[in-house]
């Protein structure tokens, strides 16, 4: 990656979800019939770029949509990244892991905690995905709803995000007076 100093400097590209479930469900074939360590080493590792530039890009929306929640594109990239994420099948590349023959290798390479994290992030994804796409639902509705809020204060209406630099600045009572605001305002948002 670049040199990057500034976080608006930082390129959104919207994940590709049907190329990202192909790319592991051909990685999860590969790993099935690696031949030796090494060649699964090298699955392992484009397993990991991919996850990588994933989330990496639905962590760009998420902090875009909350720094301006009234932005309505990263509103939607944030919710739609959240809700996709949750059918792309990464059980099966795990279990192709775990089932390896080459497990004390991937325990020396990796560590021990590797494969105990992939079985556990099975138990996890075949137990509890209605739980967890219901999680990303109201996640995404609390989202919209502080993207709705508006905080009076200094005589101007301010987003959540804009009232931040009041809450916390070096003056004791602009931050009460602040921190005061934005409470009034979940409260009248619950009403």
């Amino acid at each position: 990656m670049e040199n990057i100093k500034n976080f608006k400097d930082l390129q959104y590209v919207r994940p590709n979800f049907d190329e990202v479930n192909e790319s592991i469900s051909r990685l999860t074939d590969w790993a099935k019939n690696a031949k030796d360590f090494e060649g699964l080493k090298k699955i392992i590792k484009e397993f990991e770029g991919i996850w990588a530039e994933l989330h990496t890009n639905l962590t760009i929306s998420m902090i875009r949509a909350y720094l301006d929640s009234s932005d309505e594109y990263y509103n939607n990239e944030m919710a739609e990244g959240m809700q996709k994420e949750t059918t792309i099948n990464y059980n099966d590349f795990y279990k192709a892991l775990l089932n390896s023959p080459f497990n004390n290798d991937i325990n020396k390479e990796f560590g021990n905690q590797f494969l105990i994290k992939l079985g556990d992030s099975i138990n996890i994804k075949s137990k509890g995905l209605d739980l967890m796409e219901k999680e990303q639902e109201l996640i995404f509705k609390y989202q919209k709803l502080k993207a709705t809020i508006k905080i009076d204060f200094d005589g101007k209406s301010l987003s959540e995000g804009e009232i931040r630099k009041y809450i916390t600045s070096e003056d004791r009572e602009t931050r009460r007076e602040a921190s005061i605001a934005l409470h009034k305002a979940y409260i009248n948002l619950r009403e």
